[in-house]
């Protein structure tokens, strides 16, 4: 029980960092992430399951998208459990604190393994949750990457564990983790977490004493890829429906240009010794700033014991961290992109630079723990120092010409009382002396800290819109557009106007959505259809189609829009969202549809299809045959359509097609195919009938099953393992 007997300090120190840094204004509620992304998908989440509906289908952003398979969503993370009982914003803060105690616990416990102090291991621990690399992430409302980066440390420990006696348990105990943290929501974190773990594991193995030796290394490095592979099984319900909306999506082979864009330039990474200052020098995802004292006396510790097994392993983590981090910056990142499993799969590169501050942190306690080397601490300052003043050159002569720079003297001022803290600790050799010498430079990098923390919060804040949500849901009400039947109105609303997925809390449906992954049919036709371009960034569409007026698209059963003078306007006769078209056309792709529809071709008559129908539907209609379809009910897994036609034909639903979508015609299966690139459809006969829609998702099951089958495991292990552990 010794390992937890720290856990209760953590939790009120985490807690109190969590009140101090973002419960003071502004709040971390006002992350733009936070607001337009994950609080509605947990009111989403929450509602569905109160209602005792697994939430696969989210039918009110971006046309229509899968839920769950989205694995920012998180459905399958355990703590989100708690949204069934607590509002959002309290089980936000309730969360925050839990991970942060989480982060908190296991960096006192790797300070340990790496035989810190006891004060300098809370320092650390700290310092990691005060780090701009975690603060400015968390308050630009990226809850599920902060919550993935708050496993490091403790994964850090159990792999550096297993790696030194290899186990079963520890293995079980790693895999449960590394679930953990993939389930999180943001997968980037665990592959950049393994690839750190594994460099700092390989590194510092004992090489030496022969093939006994690389025995013992290739079995620990076999047990943390079990361990890898466990994690995997146990995320599988996540990850497998995941992998197909990535299949789907608009992020398909991205290539190397995409992945290594966004890359640490020089200029960013003189965040490591530059605080933003709310002048918005450094946008959140290339904030590092952990204090001057951390940069010096981290390079510092890493020089001192660079003849450590642990130091080297660092050393190397390091060096990971800054190459990946700089992207296409350096050269690299080509070998990164063809060596390592998984590197061309993720965007925005300079993630990978939370590794480099990680290893300053635990860098610094190594300095603060270890004797004095006295011609090695003066070479590791120096460095620190030069270091230093190498990021303040790239801060002050590498900056955007459009950028206020901050003055450098305080910064100045502050690395020299940093050196001077430093220096005096390191050469102190009374132990009194030692100890006030620590107290006072624990205070300066606190008061350093503390005077960085609050202008950054304030360069990215965000609110949400004014009232023009609640007006829009007014509006729509007051028009009769919500009824029985649960059909979500479909509007175009300018992000100006109201956030991408307000839809979800308000119950319409937006052409616009806010997403890391969207449906390429649906993404490509947005901007196809109106001859826009298609935007660098993914996450959200062009903000030129909200140019074209209120009612951009003849296609989707725009019902209503948003005019700049007007306000909400209705629309006088929107097309159908669901029609029968008694005439189709075969095309070669989807895209060949999207640029038919751009050209004028009628699809709302002839349905433009990817496959052979059978049997076949004339090219052209038949003469005036009259056809009509009508949605009896719609709910997000399952719609109902009413048909009656003169003649077979296709039923199209102007809802996004996904795999995994199915029908019934009369309560007889049917093949739900995709028509007019980005619709869903089925081939009905004469006459009238019942169609139903429903969706399932085909992967959701298997996945299920490993992850049942890694607990299994667990749950065996840990019923063996009880009574010894209780002796």
């Amino acid at each position: 029980m010794r390992r937890w007997r720290e856990l209760p300090g953590a939790a009120l120190a985490a807690t109190a960092l969590v009140t101090f840094i973002h419960l003071t204004a502004p709040t971390l509620f006002r992350g733009v992430d936070w607001l337009q992304l994950h609080l509605p998908a947990r009111h989403y989440l929450a509602e569905a399951l109160r209602s005792g509906r697994l939430p696969l289908w989210n039918p009110h952003v971006a046309l229509g998208r899968p839920y769950l398979a989205d694995i920012e969503t998180a459905v399958f993370y355990p703590p989100n459990l708690i949204h069934l009982f607590l509002d959002p914003t309290v089980a936000y803060v309730v969360l925050t604190v839990a991970h942060a105690t989480l982060a908190f616990w296991g960096m006192l416990r790797l300070g340990r393994l790496l035989r810190f102090e006891p004060w300098v291991g809370w320092l650390c621990a700290g310092l990691f949750l005060s780090s701009q690399a975690v603060v400015a992430r968390l308050q630009a409302g990226q809850s599920h990457y902060v919550q993935a980066i708050t496993y490091v440390p403790v994964i850090f420990l159990l792999g550096t564990r297993l790696a030194d006696r290899v186990s079963g348990g520890r293995v079980l105990g790693l895999a449960a983790l590394l679930g953990l943290q993939l389930l999180c929501g943001h997968p980037q974190i665990p592959w950049l977490t393994w690839l750190g773990l594994g460099t700092f594991v390989l590194v510092r193995s004992e090489w030496g004493g022969g093939a006994r030796a690389a025995r013992r290394v290739a079995g620990g490095l076999l047990a943390l890829g079990a361990a890898v592979v466990g994690g995997l099984a146990l995320a599988a319900p996540t990850l497998l429906p995941f992998l197909e909306l990535v299949g789907q999506g608009n992020r398909i082979a991205p290539g190397m240009e995409v992945s290594g864009r966004l890359g640490m330039g020089a200029f960013y990474w003189s965040s490591l010794a530059v605080p933003d200052g709310g002048i918005e020098a450094f946008y959140w995802e290339y904030n590092l700033y952990t204090g001057l004292a951390v940069l010096v006396g981290g390079l510092a510790g890493l020089v001192v014991t660079w003849r450590e097994r642990d130091s080297r392993g660092l050393w190397l983590t390091g060096a990971v961290g800054v190459l990946l981090g700089s992207g296409a910056h350096t050269p690299a990142f080509g070998l990164f992109y063809h060596l390592v499993p998984g590197a061309s799969l993720f965007r925005l590169p300079a993630r990978a630079a939370f590794l480099a501050v990680f290893v300053l942190i635990l860098g610094l306690g190594l300095f603060l723990s270890r004797p004095t080397r006295p011609r090695l601490t003066a070479v590791g300052l120096g460095l620190g120092t030069l270091v230093a003043g190498v990021l303040f050159g790239f801060y002050q002569w590498g900056a955007p010409a459009d950028l206020p720079i901050l003055p450098l003297p305080p910064r100045l001022l502050w690395l020299a009382v940093a050196l001077v803290g430093l220096v005096t600790v390191a050469f102190s050799t009374a132990p009194r002396t030692r100890h006030l010498a620590a107290a006072a430079l624990a205070v300066v990098i606190a008061a350093d800290v503390a005077l960085a923390i609050p202008p950054a919060k304030a360069a990215w804040s965000w609110d949400v819109p004014g009232d023009g949500e609640l007006l829009i849901q007014q509006g729509l009400v007051s028009r009769g557009f919500y009824d029985e039947r649960g059909i979500p109105p479909r509007i175009a609303v300018p992000p100006q106007m109201a956030r991408e997925n307000a839809g979800t809390v308000y119950g319409w449906s937006g052409v616009a959505g806010f997403q890391a992954v969207s449906l390429a049919r649906v993404w490509v036709y947005l901007h196809d259809a109106l001859g826009i371009p298609l935007p660098p960034e993914t996450a959200y569409p062009s903000p030129l189609i909200f140019e074209r007026g209120p009612f951009p698209y003849d296609s989707m059963n725009l019902v209503a829009g948003l005019d700049s003078v007007r306000g909400l306007v209705e629309r006088g006769s929107p097309d159908p969202r669901a029609y029968v078209a008694t005439a189709a056309r075969l095309v070669d792709s989807w895209r060949d549809a999207v640029s038919l529809m751009r050209d004028g071709h009628d699809f709302h008559r002839i349905a433009l299809i990817e496959a052979p129908l059978e049997p076949p539907l004339p090219v052209a209609p038949a003469g005036a045959a009259s056809s009509r379809a009508e949605i009896e009910a719609f709910a997000a897994e399952r719609i109902v359509v009413r048909t009656e036609s003169g003649s077979p034909g296709v039923l199209v639903l102007a809802e996004p097609w996904y795999p995994g979508w199915e029908a019934t015609i009369d309560g007889e299966p049917a093949i739900c195919f995709p028509a007019n690139a980005w619709m869903r459809a089925v081939q009905v006969p004469a006459g009238r009938h019942e169609v139903v829609f429903r969706f399932r998702s085909r992967w959701l099951a298997p996945g299920v099953g490993l992850a049942m089958v890694m607990l299994l495991i667990l749950a065996a292990w840990a019923w063996r393992d009880w009574p010894r552990r209780t002796e």
